[in-house]
């Protein structure tokens, strides 16, 4: 590959597997073990506490203190409980799918869960899918807003110094690429560090603005900017977006045929116009040529139409997805970027190989020892 003195950007895509690495516990098995734990300590304290997704009644039988099941770590050994004890009755098909089968999934897959079941609906009741339709839209909107108080206890609760132990890795985003990795760069920028990097946050947390500070003090002439593209917890007028981001999909182009919104209510590409992020980023993208950093993102298909936008752009040159734990995770996530790419060769072509230097360090938190 040759050298060139050409400009050239950055742009970091930040996915749920940071902020894990960070120490926070944000994964979907830990929110709706918090979510079915307050939602039981709500009905103990006053019986009248009603919720759409289930129902409790507390047996005579049984004395339950509010927070008795507090000591549980699994979401099955907690629904086993709540049915013993408060005889828990889950009133929405989707809710109970989600709580029975996908107990140890990655975000991506209970988005991807949500969309399947809009086409098993569809396909399974075509003239009557409209209630369930709505019934599972209604699950996501609950969960939704469960979610923004969970993220936001898990925000406050953070230890104070949890982002230093990150600064290599900061400096590392602000450098030039390692000349083993920037040699299989088509018309690679030598030695020269990115003109400006650009932060993709599909977080809906503040660590990647914390990140940036670790950092950005000593590299004040270079340009940084945070795009929260699916929102914020710390931002009324950036909510943050929990739905499905494909629209490729032959069942996606049924559904718009249909005359029925709420089939479209959850796609992401109909939330991005509340702000101006998704415009923004395009506007980047169009900007100079750019290089690809992928921290912590699972790269699934629930992001797909975005993620294509982006991997194969003209102006994008390279890709690398940093691992945390070893070449067999690496080899997964490059199966889950190809994805996104119709032109094979030219996805060959941009993602760089496993390198063992590009390594998201993992903070050893206080809730991992406890499981």
């Amino acid at each position: 590959m040759t050298t060139t003195n050409k400009a050239y950007n950055r742009l970091v895509i930040v996915g749920n597997g940071f902020d894990l690495a960070l120490g926070l516990n944000t994964t979907y098995s830990e929110f709706i073990l918090h979510y079915l734990k307050a939602e039981a300590k709500k009905y103990i304290q006053d019986p009248n506490t009603t919720n759409k997704l289930f129902t409790f009644e507390n047996s005579s039988h049984y004395r339950v203190r509010p927070d008795y099941f507090n000591s549980k770590k699994t979401i099955k050994d907690l629904h086993s409980d709540l049915v013993s004890f408060l005889k828990m009755d889950i009133k929405n098909y989707f809710f109970e799918k989600i709580l029975t089968e996908y107990s140890n999934s990655r975000w991506v897959d209970i988005e991807q869960a949500y969309y399947d079941e809009l086409k098993r609906a569809f396909l399974d009741t075509p003239e009557g899918y409209h209630s369930m339709v709505k019934a599972t839209n209604e699950c996501m909107d609950i969960l939704a807003k469960g979610l923004q108080l969970f993220i936001i206890e898990q925000q406050n609760n953070r230890p104070p110094d949890y982002i230093e132990r990150f600064y290599t890795l900061a400096e590392q985003i602000c450098e030039s690429l390692p000349e083993n990795r920037r040699k299989n760069i088509k018309d690679h920028a030598g030695n020269n560090p990115p003109e400006s990097i650009l932060y993709l946050n599909f977080n809906y947390t503040n660590t990647v603005k914390k990140f940036v500070e670790l950092f950005r003090g000593e590299n004040e002439i270079l340009e940084v900017r945070i795009i929260p593209i699916h929102g914020s917890v710390d931002s009324p007028t950036n909510p943050i977006i929990f739905g499905y981001g494909d629209d490729t999909g032959d069942e996606y182009k049924t559904f718009e045929n249909q005359n029925n919104p709420d089939l479209l209510r959850m796609i992401k590409s109909f939330k991005y116009p509340k702000t101006s992020n998704y415009h923004n980023l395009l506007g980047y993208l169009e900007k100079d040529r750019f290089e690809v950093s992928i921290l912590g993102h699972s790269c699934g298909l629930s992001d797909r139409t975005l993620l294509k936008s982006v991997f194969e752009h003209k102006n994008c040159v390279a890709i690398q997805s940093y691992y945390y734990k070893d070449w067999e995770e690496f080899f997964f996530k490059t199966i889950e970027i190809s994805r996104h790419f119709s032109d094979k060769p030219l996805m060959r072509e941009r993602l760089l190989s496993f390198d063992e230097t590009a390594k998201i360090p993992q903070v050893i938190p206080t809730w991992h020892t406890l499981h």
